[in-house]
């Protein structure tokens, strides 16, 4: 009978551990997304912005000729 409740003890500590550490690397894994999406989103505005200063100097230099 020991040896039952310590094998079951076992399981039960080690699933709960696979679940944690399953759990923490689905956390660490929206974290990651999330941060990429916020740099993606960061890049992008900047990428936007010097585009849009480049069409205004253009929009500049085509009108004085």
């Amino acid at each position: 009978m020991r040896q039952i409740v310590l094998a079951w003890l076992i399981w039960g500590v080690f699933a709960f551990t696979a679940y944690g550490q399953a759990e923490g690397i689905a956390g660490f894994a929206w974290l990651v997304l999330a941060i990429s999406a916020l740099l993606v989103a960061v890049g992008a505005l900047l990428v936007f912005t010097k585009l849009a200063k480049f069409i205004d100097r253009l929009e500049e230099h085509l009108k004085k000729k």
